[in-house]
């Protein structure tokens, strides 16, 4: 019996097995995964068999072999590199759902972890009329064969170039009669503090959805998030979302958290706003040694964690109590939905590249918007699309430098992580510490629990 790629963990009271190749998790009495486990472990069969008894042990083999059957995958290769050459035939027809539009790259902020250069990203400017069109027509071109595909207007600050947005959905509008079983939604993350009334009318009038980035209580707000002449930002930010309330603008607000800000307060601010969605994420990746006084180290990251599970526990009760919207709770059901196996398989943590594209005003493609400006990722150009094999060259680095992610438990959750954190800025892999790596199984196993117990199926 194969048990190679399963993985047998006890968390809480919970027995789970975890099959990193079929990417499916089993909840298992006891008797079972105790049969299951000695059988991995190799014990003698007729010690298993005299110990748990022979009939329980064939029933617990037959089950378990039919379980394996129903989650074979379909049509694809048995591991990762297969799937790659799966996902980047020539022959596939592609799926790109996404398209991330920089149509500003400047801001009138700067922050201090942007990743982007104060939102320049190697190449201050505006994106025309003419390439925002060449873009979108690509765009839609990639995406044909959807029903659903998403615009997400990026910067720097998006609305300083708002003729190019407005522009961009006219497009569609014109466009849209000749795709009619299509939707394309658009939306905007935005530091919320150019917003005029012409700009939200024209938000509301075509039901474009908001994201604003808000740090938190004004003293971390002001200590992150700076205008260019370093004047404090707080109180633009929150005139901006006063005006979207006015106009009756649903928004989201997402928060990055840095080594230098208190992640209670950003909590607490949080729980007592209780904005429609809210979102709190590290302002980079976790590394051991910080270069910057805004990078995480691995301490900072785990009390972020800490407060997380804090977070997790209360909103479990208040879901238990049928109180669905409190801030808590929002919180688990996005964490929940983070965790979630998708149904057709995929071996990355998200679609960078593939159903993700960032579309910059350099003329280039790159996977997503935190590689923009470098060269080493640049995956095709406006007036050839996408090219796959330059795309699939740089999945093939990673994996070739992540033998150990694929024989965790973690995997199907994990999945390597991000390709923009795992890729410095000279194209070479950065590896994961086991520390860090422990950081990130503690808090997946506790999301499975916590998800399992709230009868959800996974």
């Amino acid at each position: 019996m194969e048990l190679k790629n399963v993985t047998f963990l006890v968390i809480g009271e919970l027995y789970l097995a975890i099959n990193t190749n079929l990417e499916k998790v089993f909840l298992l009495d006891n008797i079972t995964f105790d049969v299951l486990k000695a059988i991995k472990d190799q014990y003698d069969m007729k010690n298993i068999e005299m110990q748990y008894g022979t009939e329980i042990v064939d029933k617990v083999i037959k089950n378990w072999q039919e379980l394996q059957r129903k989650g074979e995958r379909k049509n694809r290769g048995q591991n990762d590199t297969e799937y790659i050459e799966f996902i980047a035939d020539e022959n596939r027809s592609k799926e790109l759902v996404e398209g991330v539009f920089l149509v500003s790259q400047s801001c009138n902020m700067k922050c201090c972890y942007c990743y982007g250069e104060a939102g320049e990203f190697g190449n201050k400017g505006f994106m025309d009329k003419k390439m925002a069109e060449e873009y979108f027509r690509l765009f839609l071109k990639l995406g044909k064969s959807l029903k659903l595909q998403k615009v997400r207007f990026l910067g720097g600050e998006p609305f300083m170039n708002f003729p190019i947005i407005q522009h961009v959905v006219s497009l569609w509008e014109k466009w849209k009669k000749d795709y009619p079983l299509k939707t394309v939604l658009f939306s905007v993350t935005t530091n919320g503090t150019m917003f005029t009334e012409e700009i939200l009318r024209y938000v509301a009038e075509k039901k474009i959805s908001i994201t604003i980035s808000l740090d938190g209580p004004e003293i971390i707000q002001n200590q992150n998030r700076k205008f260019k002449d370093e004047s404090p930002t707080f109180s633009s930010v929150l005139a901006g979302i006063n005006m979207l309330r006015k106009y009756k603008i649903n928004f989201a607000v997402r928060s990055t958290f840095t080594r230098t800000n208190d992640i209670d307060s950003i909590y607490q601010y949080f729980e007592k706003e209780n904005f429609a969605a809210s979102h709190v994420l590290p302002a980079d990746f976790p590394l051991e040694s910080p270069v910057r006084n805004y990078q995480l180290d691995l301490r900072t990251y785990g009390q972020y964690i800490d407060k997380e599970k804090e977070v997790f526990e209360k909103g479990r009760n208040d879901l238990k109590n049928g109180d669905t919207e409190t801030f808590c709770a929002k919180q688990l059901k996005a964490a929940f939905e983070s965790i979630k196996i998708r149904k057709d398989y995929y071996p990355f943590k998200c679609g960078a590249g593939w159903w993700i594209a960032a579309f910059s005003s350099d003329g280039y493609i790159y996977p997503c918007h935190r590689m923009v400006g470098n060269s080493l990722f640049r995956i095709g150009d406006i007036h050839k699309g996408i090219d796959y094999g330059a795309l699939k060259q740089l999945y093939v680095k990673l994996f070739d430098n992540s033998e150990n992610c694929t024989k965790c438990w973690a995997n199907p959750f994990c999945k390597r992580r991000c390709l923009a954190e795992r890729l410095d800025q000279n194209g070479e892999v950065i590896d994961v510490s086991d520390s860090l790596c422990n950081i990130y199984k503690d808090r997946i196993g506790n999301l499975l629990r916590l998800y399992i117990t709230s009868n959800r199926s996974i």
